[in-house]
């Protein structure tokens, strides 16, 4: 499903072009929508019958694998790393997942692998045909998801006659950013992604990236490049994590645009974006802000 919502905002007097993936039209929206709707149509078309994927507490990607599960009869089993208490006592993605017909398990991390293996083995003895979906969606529908919206994008851009200088996004466990910059390489376009780290250092997040933009490149027959960067220098501690001072200045963008930012995704990257520009004395109506969601994950902040 191609969507693309491209508008301007205005912030201190300048002028920010974003695209408003908070408002993708599927239950919670952000990117995680994006690629539940690819996870779907994939699963489908391949005969696949029940999901097992995992995430944090506080997971979009949990809440819409879960909602397509639903939809279409699915079984589902997550794998949650983080405290039962905190799932079953907080509002935002965990209650969404609470009210579907997924079922969930906690783990530590280093747990996460094995109980996602135990989970894909006692649905096949069931009779049923898992697909095992990597967290945060970073497998081939959740990339081509990105790749079709950047294709989608650059159609914007060339009717319009504008080419941003960069493209800025938070980046979590990489493969939004994959995707989109391997539209861009699709696509002939010079434009470099920007990546605001959330949790990762750099060298983590770009390994990462790396493997997964050179698998995408692959699938659609181009050459893979390396046309982005990682930010980590507003990490803050890590995974949601953030200053004062950083959420302040996103409360009172609130009030002035009226679009949602929360602190731990695209609040988070907003910022980074922002200060990244300062510093460089770039102007704002230069780059580009992928507003990638987070609207449940500001319901839940503090």
């Amino acid at each position: 499903m191609t969507y693309i919502k491209l508008e301007t905002i205005s912030i201190e007097k300048e002028q920010l072009h974003i695209i408003r993936d908070d408002v993708f039209p599927f239950v919670g929206g952000g990117n995680k929508s994006r690629k539940a709707l690819y996870y779907e149509e994939y699963m489908i078309k391949n005969g696949y019958n029940a999901i097992v994927t995992t995430g944090g507490i506080h997971s979009n990607h949990n809440r819409a694998m879960a909602l397509i599960a639903t939809r279409n009869n699915w079984p589902c089993h997550l794998v949650y790393h983080g405290k039962r208490e905190r799932f079953f006592n907080e509002c935002g993605n965990p209650q969404l997942v609470k009210a579907t017909n997924a079922t969930y398990e906690f783990v530590d991390t280093d747990k996460i692998a094995s109980a996602m293996d135990q989970a894909v083995v006692s649905f096949k003895s069931l009779g049923l045909n898992p697909l095992y979906v990597t967290g945060g969606g970073h497998d081939l529908p959740g990339g081509l998801a990105y790749i079709n919206a950047t294709t989608e994008l650059v159609s914007i851009f060339r009717q319009n006659n504008w080419f941003p200088k960069a493209i800025f996004l938070a980046c979590g466990t990489g493969s939004t950013l994959a995707g989109i910059a391997a539209g861009l390489i699709k696509e002939q376009l010079s434009t470099k992604v920007i990546g605001v780290s959330i949790a990762r250092n750099k060298g983590r997040a770009e390994s990462v990236i790396s493997d997964f933009s050179s698998l995408l490149c692959k699938s659609q027959n181009i050459t893979y490049q390396k046309n982005y960067k990682i930010k980590d220098d507003y990490l803050y501690g890590g995974y949601e994590s953030y200053t004062s001072k950083m959420k302040i200045w996103l409360a009172d963008i609130i009030k002035k645009t009226g679009i949602i930012f929360d602190t731990t995704y695209s609040g988070k990257a907003l910022w980074g974006a922002y200060s990244y520009a300062k510093e460089r004395e770039i102007e704002l109506k230069d780059i580009l802000f992928w507003h990638t969601g987070g609207i449940l994950n500001y319901l839940a902040q503090q």
